[in-house]
């Protein structure tokens, strides 16, 4: 019985030897994690204010820019360019001899007689072309000496303008029969003989000098020189 129980007794001492030891050894694992647990936490620390870094931006610069300086020297020598130059139009204006030009404005007839003495030379060339400019003629007349916009107008809206004005009958009859023969030569191909050309050369040129106004300073021996 005593036998019993002392290997009971040796049993129980050895389980409590053996948990004293399991308790050391879990304390000192313990202190070891908890004199490694600061270094640790402070390296993750560490790094977890390592990803909280940004970089850091450029310094705002404040104050007078020299890249200022050239431009207002490009200004500054753009602008006395200019003025120089005004100043060099100015002064050669000013230097060059005054020369009195008289123009001397043509008058509606006298513009017409240059430009019908020039087309004669087209009654043995083509009568096409011929029709054009002597049409042209007349028409330019017409808006010099009335204002009509004779010139862009159609035959159709011609016409009716020309009935307007304050012209003899024959010379209205006249400019249609013109209109009505002319128009075919130049816009459908109809050959004109050159009698009938040298007629209406005569009517154009009839038209202007009977349409002229009587206080003209036009040199009426121009329209007398060629029949």
């Amino acid at each position: 019985m005593m036998v019993q129980i002392n290997k009971i007794c040796c049993y129980i001492m050895i389980v409590m030897m053996v948990g004293s030891l399991t308790t050391a050894q879990a304390d000192l694992t313990g202190n070891e994690m908890t004199t490694l647990a600061p270094d640790k936490t402070e390296a993750l620390d560490n790094v977890s204010q390592m990803t909280d870094i940004y970089d850091i931006k450029s310094m705002a610069q404040f104050g007078f820019n020299p890249a200022w300086i050239r431009y207002g020297l490009i200004t500054l020598c753009f602008l006395m360019g200019i003025a120089l130059l005004a100043v060099a139009v100015v002064y050669w204006k000013k230097r060059r001899p005054a020369v009195e030009t008289v123009s001397a404005e043509l008058l509606p007839e006298e513009i017409a007689c240059r430009l019908i003495e020039e087309i004669k030379r087209l009654w043995d060339v083509d009568g096409k072309e011929y029709y054009f400019r002597l049409s042209a003629i007349l028409r330019g007349y017409i808006h010099d000496r009335y204002g009509i916009e004779a010139l862009e107008m159609t035959t159709q809206e011609l016409l009716p303008q020309i009935s307007e004005l304050k012209l003899d009958a024959d010379l209205k009859t006249g400019i249609k029969s013109f209109i009505d023969f002319s128009d075919p030569v130049k816009f459908a191909g109809i050959r004109a003989d050159k009698e009938k050309m040298q007629d209406h050369y005569r009517f154009v040129k009839n038209f202007v000098k009977r349409t002229t106004p009587v206080m003209s300073v036009m040199d009426r021996s121009t329209f007398d020189k060629t029949g």
